[in-house]
């Protein structure tokens, strides 16, 4: 007792040191801390004040003509009413935005969604070739397969056909997937190996004893050995798991453009060397957690409402009925609580040693949830029609905009024309015609008269435009087709005109298809951007190895070893124009291929990649499904 007493008293005598020691303690190291604590919350402040200066000269606010813009086309697109519409008075609108939206999306599709590989990475030097196809081949598998990208392709280019600029977000998600499992009857040793499982966890169990009978080779042995043994029963369990599966992946996002904020100043269709971009979207309280941020559930944006739905928000709704937009509704759950989070990238001299750096800063109105350094902007822009020393560029309503308005006008005199000409204006004599007959017209109808018809109505002529209309209104789709570069279908006699010429065909489809294929190769310069954001996405990121199945074989990918790379090419066609040409190109440079084999001037892996472009141009997808 004397000795635990002592203990007890040495105990308290240390701690009474240590708390002197703590108040002796010189306070140089806890006012550096405070004054770092201080610095940060400055320069936090400065750095949200920027931000705001950067939102309100930026290209995109909800305000200026470009969201404005945004929002008439998508009213195009979708043929709403043009607002200048009469009672009584046709009110037709012609959808030649939507035709030509929906006539270039097929072939750019097919170019960039067709195949297995979108880009390729050229090798550094000699000794990197084996490392550039494979980095090639895992960054294709990414963007094709561990993201839906047919989907996404097609989400991007209609976005930038229809509202100019869009935007593709590469960014890399911790992914947990859990699932429950039951297993009854389980040993001793197959619950041990459940527990020592580190994706397992166990959510129900119950253990009890059953009398189990021995497998049917020692009951036959000891039926030889005339043993008469009682078998003890066996401790048995019943229990619900859940497994949980932890991978990361780099995964893109196709940005709302109406929701993306550029630097008034970029002059590039590229965004990877603006001085600013942002953008925002509505996240939960949960969601915020989920994402690894430290947020009191009344965390508050400001009173930036809880919808922020911007114009062109609206005008996405393809219903053209008025339709109520609930919103965010006051939840009893706070976890749900959506705020408006915006994500941007900033270049600014956060540190104070005189060179601005690019930073990646998340806020939720005036509170900073992550601020660090970056190498880059992970989102890459694309726009059909871009203009020299500009981000914003031009978009198919620009193009065809004013003739889809000219043609709405077109069709409604016409429509009127025709209704004019079935139901015409007629003069009668108010004292012999019954009016309310007269009013209502009707196949077949009764108009009682007091005396002959004829002396008692007179029908107003009028002149037919009809022709006249149809005649112009092919006019303007001629018109269309050249700026837009889209084909009209031929048939009847101007078709067999045509076919009696050798070429003409193909002159034609070339000529009308070099616009499109114009936008093909605009298009490509975003995608191979967006390859090469995922791909430094994935190097930055990436902590484990990955197995994956590549041309039948199962390879080992580890994306730590890689380097940096910028010399890229792409791998899909760009030709536009008839495919049956585009196959005969892709036969005879076969045919080369095979006598050149025996010459030497080429090699079986170039064969391999003359049959791959074969295999796309005859719409089969992979070459692998068929040559090895």
């Amino acid at each position: 007792m004397a000795a635990m007493f002592d203990q007890q008293q040495r105990s308290l005598a240390q701690m009474a040191q240590e708390a002197e020691f703590a108040i002796d303690m010189p306070s140089d190291e806890q006012e550096a801390a405070d004054a770092e604590k201080e610095r940060v919350a400055m320069a936090d402040q400065k750095l949200i004040a920027l931000i705001r200066q950067r939102e309100d000269n930026a290209y995109g606010d909800d305000t200026d003509s470009v969201s404005l813009e945004r929002a008439r086309a998508l009213d195009m697109y979708l043929g709403r009413p043009l607002g200048n519409e009469i009672e009584g008075r046709s009110q037709v609108v012609s959808k030649d935005l939507y035709d030509t939206v929906e006539t270039i999306l097929p072939v750019m599709q097919r170019i960039f969604a067709a195949g297995d590989n979108v880009c390729d990475w050229q090798p550094q030097n000699e000794d990197d070739a084996e490392a550039a196809t494979q980095e090639s081949d895992y960054t294709n598998y990414i963007i094709q397969r561990r993201n839906p990208w047919f989907m996404l392709a097609y989400y991007w280019f209609k976005d930038a056909l229809i509202t100019k600029n869009a935007y593709a977000m590469a960014h890399w998600a911790e992914t947990n997937d859990a699932s429950l499992e039951k297993y009854d009857g389980l040993t001793d040793d197959q619950m041990v190996l459940i527990g020592n499982d580190p994706q397992v966890e166990i959510v129900e169990h119950e253990a009890y004893q059953q009398q189990v009978r021995p497998p049917i080779q020692f009951l036959m042995q000891a039926m030889a050995q005339g043993m008469q043994q009682a078998f003890p029963p066996m401790n048995l369990h019943n229990v619900k798991v859940r497994r949980t599966t932890n991978y990361g992946c780099t995964k893109i996002t196709i940005l709302p453009p109406e929701r993306c904020l550029v630097a008034h100043d970029a002059d590039k269709m590229s965004v990877r060397d603006s001085g600013f971009f942002e953008y925002w979207e509505n996240k939960t309280i949960s969601d915020l957690r989920e994402a690894g941020f430290q947020v009191e559930d009344d965390l508050s944006d400001s009173g930036a409402g809880t919808t922020n739905d911007t114009t062109v928000d609206i005008a996405r709704d393809a219903s053209s009925l008025t339709t109520q937009r609930w919103g965010d509704q006051e939840s009893s759950d706070p976890s749900m609580r959506k705020v408006k989070t915006r994500t941007c990238w900033v270049k600014t001299d956060y540190d104070g040693d005189g060179i601005a750096e690019l930073r990646y800063v998340v806020l939720v109105g005036d509170t900073v949830l992550a601020n660090e350094e970056v190498s880059c902007i992970p989102v890459a822009s694309i726009v059909p029609y871009p203009m020299p020393h500009r981000h914003l560029g031009l978009s198919l309503y620009d193009v065809v905009g004013d003739l889809q308005i000219i043609k709405t006008m077109m069709l409604r005199a016409g429509v009127d024309n025709q209704f004019l000409g079935n139901n015409g204006r007629t003069g009668v004599d108010k004292n012999l015609v019954n009016l309310d007959d007269m009013a209502v017209s009707r196949p077949g109808g009764m108009v009682r008269v007091d005396g002959p018809p004829g002396a008692s109505i007179m029908p107003f002529t009028h002149a037919n435009t009809v022709a006249g209309t149809v005649s112009f209104i092919d006019y303007l789709d001629g018109v269309r087709m050249d700026r837009a570069g889209v084909q009209k279908p031929m048939a009847g006699a101007d078709m067999d005109a045509i076919m009696a010429a050798p070429g003409t065909i193909a002159q034609l489809a070339s000529a009308a298809s070099q616009k499109m294929e114009l936008i093909a190769r605009i298009f490509a310069e975003g995608v191979k951007e967006l390859f090469q954001v995922v791909h430094e996405v994935t190097l930055t990121n990436a902590t484990v190895q990955d197995k994956i199945e590549l041309r039948g074989e199962w390879v080992t990918i580890d994306p730590r070893t890689w380097r940096k790379r910028n010399d890229l090419t792409l791998s899909v066609g760009m030709g536009v124009g008839n495919k049956q040409s585009h196959t005969a190109s892709i036969a005879a440079l076969l045919g080369l291929q095979k006598q050149a084999l025996g010459l030497g001037l080429t090699d079986l892996n170039k064969m391999y990649a003359g049959l791959s472009e074969m295999t796309k141009a005859l719409g089969f997808g992979s070459a692998g499904q068929f040559f090895t």
